[in-house]
């Protein structure tokens, strides 16, 4: 009998430490979800491409706090769910949040971020949109006091570089623009290495730019319809006036064409942000970055973001050659109606050989940076 209850003490025994290991593990496994989300090993910087459906959304954040998204998906994606597991349950506040432009399939999931976070600076294109989704966001952004602050709610992002510090924390994005992401201890003191954002698009002097080429073109239309007047191959006596009106901004811009563009720095890694550029705007920035004191070197990026999910009205061979990439990532939803990522856009990035990675078929896509090295997981 002795020996027999000596076994079932051992097998009772085996089984509860059986049962408390798994437990322990369950629960070590819960608070690294809630405490250590996707920590990667010495990495001051994690930098998500959220799997959010037929849309964008990028979500960085810094070993102290600090955090930058831009964009927040489609409308009926899957932005809240992805952002939230890229996030602790503690996080409550967003330092920066980014529109890149008023499409719905990149403001889906602003209505329920702005309603849940605290935010300090609210960053978008100069670009109106006409839906009744960017009229309620406008609404919320501007109207919403509970929301602002004088900086970030972490007291983490310098404005210098834009400007004197914004009494509201709404901007416009224009090319030029900078701003320091960065972490500080109770002293105030910076801590690691910052993240330097730039803001390559949208561009005042590209607008002005296509204007007047637009007036060129109705000059040079009324100019023939002029001629033919004069030496009598018209009915009409009357001397034409040019119409500008098809040249005005809201009526000649596209939304994709006002695209917020972004390089995103910490350290040696670099990330290009690219929202829906096209491929006119993308050239646009290469001329430009060709003038500065970089000869074009300002634009080189470790991972690149396809624009336009992968559109083939994106993604130049010139501009993937000027930003000579190790990955492109690629945001788009599964088997989607407008075929993206186009299939020339995937042989433009093996031609380089580039390394593509698609939220549709990996989810979301995270990167590791500690200022020097960049992983990706």
């Amino acid at each position: 009998m002795k020996v027999y209850h000596a076994e079932k003490t051992q097998r009772q025994f085996l089984r509860v430490a059986s049962h408390a290991a798994i437990f322990a593990a369950v629960v070590s496994l819960v608070l690294s979800a809630f405490f250590f989300v996707s920590a990667g090993p010495n990495a001051e910087v994690e930098m998500h491409f959220l799997d959010v459906g037929q849309g964008d959304g990028f979500l960085l954040k810094t070993a102290g706090g600090a955090s930058l998204l831009i964009d927040a998906g489609p409308p009926a994606g899957t932005f809240k769910e992805s952002l939230s597991e890229s996030l602790n349950i503690f996080d409550k506040s967003i330092d920066v949040i980014v529109a890149t432009h008023p499409d719905a399939d990149h403001i889906g999931g602003m209505k329920w971020l702005i309603d849940r976070f605290n935010y300090g600076i609210y960053l978008d294109s100069f670009v109106t949109g006409t839906s009744k989704l960017f009229e309620e966001v406008e609404k919320m952004v501007g109207e919403d006091s509970a929301h602002r602050s004088e900086g970030g709610p972490n007291g983490n992002i310098e404005a210098a570089d834009v400007g004197a510090r914004p009494k509201t924390n709404r901007l416009h994005a224009y090319e030029g623009m900078k701003m320091r992401i960065s972490d500080r201890d109770k002293n105030g003191k910076q801590t690691g290495t910052p993240v330097e954002v730039q803001v390559l698009a949208p561009s005042f002097k590209y607008v002005a730019e296509k204007i007047q080429k637009c007036k060129s073109k109705v000059d040079a239309k009324i100019s023939r319809k002029n001629e033919k007047t004069k030496t009598g191959k018209s009915k009409s006596a009357s001397r034409a006036e040019p119409d500008y009106r098809s040249c005005f901004p809201k009526d000649l811009m596209e939304t994709n064409e006002m695209s917020v563009v972004m390089r995103v720095t910490h350290g040696e890694n670099s990330v290009m942000m690219t929202g829906d550029a096209p491929v006119e705007m993308e050239r646009y920035i290469i001329e430009q970055s060709k003038s500065d004191a970089s000869g074009g070197l300002g634009l080189k990026s470790k991972t690149l973001k396809a624009g336009h999910h992968g559109s083939k009205t994106s993604t130049a061979s010139d501009f993937v050659q000027a930003v000579s990439p190790d990955f492109a990532i690629i945001s788009s939803g599964t088997s989607n109606k407008y075929g993206h990522p186009n299939q020339s856009v995937m042989e433009t990035f093996q031609k380089f050989g580039v390394k593509i990675l698609r939220t549709d078929e990996l989810g979301t896509v995270t990167f590791y940076s500690d200022g020097n090295q960049m992983n990706s997981q």
